[in-house]
């Protein structure tokens, strides 16, 4: 992210570079960058809801405020006020993934991130995420990152 100034960061990065100032520790420095971090996946994932229709939008949002939640398209059905099998179609149709596989994808993500504080054991991590049983969640963290929670806790901290 160099900006063409003469090989000075952007002004972007001098933000982020200028906000890391008067950290004196590793916790601090980890808050920053998990601050950091949460905000640009949240940009990120508000870009990727252009397009969509407003109905595959709420989807998204409410999944993205609720993941911990169990979520079911019966619900989402019921939710938006129409058939669960229109929001299956109509989700896979926009997203060009299951309704489900981007669910977990979004578990996973939020794990991921909860794993790299050794403060939660792991079945606290998948409890916080929406798993309800750390088997399942150990099944469906592998199928995502190639890892098991354990090993990706290991590797990341």
């Amino acid at each position: 992210m160099i900006g063409e100034s003469g090989g000075k960061p952007s002004g972007a990065v001098q933000e982020e570079v200028a906000g890391l100032q008067g950290i004196h520790d590793f916790q601090q420095l980890s808050a920053a960058y998990r601050t950091l971090f949460e905000a640009r996946f949240k940009h990120r994932h508000d870009l990727g809801f252009k397009g969509y229709s407003q109905l595959t939008r709420n989807i998204m949002e409410y999944t993205e405020e609720h993941y911990a939640e169990s979520l079911s398209l019966k619900l989402f059905g019921e939710l938006f006020h129409v058939s669960p099998n229109y929001v299956s179609r109509l989700f896979k149709q926009e997203v060009g993934q299951g309704l489900f596989d981007y669910i977990n994808e979004l578990r996973i993500e939020k794990a991921k991130v909860l794993l790299k504080n050794y403060r939660y054991k792991i079945y606290d991590v998948a409890e916080m995420v929406g798993f309800n049983n750390q088997a399942h969640f150990a099944i469906v963290f592998q199928k995502y990152t190639g890892f098991s929670p354990k090993q990706y806790r290991k590797e990341e901290v």
